[in-house]
């Protein structure tokens, strides 16, 4: 073989390497994916326009990331988890809730929704359609089904970096809200705590730990009835915050790592006390700072949510007062 010949062997070689390194890149469903979903319904006109962000599990069929959408003026992000079977080249994602296509401004309604789809790699572009689902067979009439179609963005290469970014944006500024009927049966069955006995040195020892923070005061709420229903939740990402309360320096709870599922007590005002004072600690961060949480106070018929932070420097609080019937 001459040099020439040598020359065009190998550039034959580097062409199809480079033409397969491409192919293998396209037919990947990690990365980001953009397009719209529309309702198989001819009477509706509501429209989502969705970004998804797939980051696949190296050595399994697993893939996360984020499913997020603009529906009118809403925007959300929900995180999803799900398979991707590279053979037959189709994707199904696990449970996730979508705002339902009717829903008024006013009231917003969740449908439980699976995804299946499909990968169609050509050489202009990577494609990924298929159908949005109900998952639950009771709330199929009102959940239709909804067609997408979405187009890969290669530009887009750090996948990391924005699933963080979005647990960074969840973490701020999306306010996660737990049912009403959940809250209202935590704080039926939720028994009176029984508060610690005056002990010198332990108090000593709380009023030392929460003095070493800065406590900010977040909100001061009037209550008329003598018992109150304290329920924390993760407000954001739920990502392994902990935290410990103290009612009047003392503590009542903690540490305790919250989620969507509320911790809390029943508390009985003493009638001595004008104020009564809730100190949220942060015992940790989780993976995303600051600590955030919702707390919710039941009191009787009323419900009063207060979204709390704290980090490693302040401790969040709120004063109780109660006022007579």
């Amino acid at each position: 073989m001459n040099y020439n010949c040598f020359r065009k062997f190998i550039l034959l070689i580097a062409i199809v390497f480079s033409i397969a390194v491409q192919q293998l890149d396209a037919q990947n469903i990690g990365g980001f994916w953009y397009g719209n979903a529309n309702p198989k319904m001819q009477t509706s006109t509501n429209n989502y326009l969705i970004e998804l962000i797939l980051k696949p599990e190296k050595g399994t069929d697993k893939v996360s990331g984020y499913f997020n959408y603009y529906f009118k003026s809403l925007f959300r992000t929900v995180p999803i988890t799900g398979k991707y079977n590279a053979a037959n080249r189709t994707i199904d994602l696990n449970e996730f809730t979508l705002t339902y296509h009717g829903s008024l401004q006013q009231l917003e309604v969740d449908c439980p929704m699976r995804l299946n789809g499909t990968l169609r790699v050509s050489k202009l572009n990577s494609v990924l359609s298929g159908i949005l689902y109900c998952s639950n067979p009771d709330n199929k009439l009102v959940c239709t089904e909804i067609a997408f179609y979405l187009q890969k963005d290669n530009q887009m290469k750090n996948v990391d970096s924005a699933i963080t970014a979005l647990k960074k944006y969840k973490e701020e500024f999306q306010f996660w809200q737990p049912p009403a009927d959940e809250v209202d049966s935590f704080s039926k069955n939720t028994p009176v705590i029984q508060l610690p006995e005056t002990d010198t040195v332990s108090q000593q020892a709380d009023t030392k730990k929460i003095a070493e923070r800065n406590t900010k005061l977040q909100q001061v709420i009037d209550v008329v009835n003598d018992s109150i229903t304290v329920a924390f939740y993760d407000n954001g990402e739920i990502d392994g915050d902990t935290i410990s309360i103290y009612y009047n320096k003392k503590l009542v709870l903690g540490p305790e790592k919250i989620s969507t599922k509320p911790v809390g007590f029943t508390l009985h005002l003493d009638d001595d006390e004008k104020e009564h004072e809730i100190i949220m600690y942060a015992v940790n961060l989780g993976t995303i700072p600051p600590n955030t949480a919702l707390m919710v106070i039941t009191d009787g018929d009323k419900k009063y949510q207060v979204r709390l932070s704290s980090d490693l420097s302040n401790s969040a609080s709120v004063i109780i007062r109660r006022k007579k019937k």
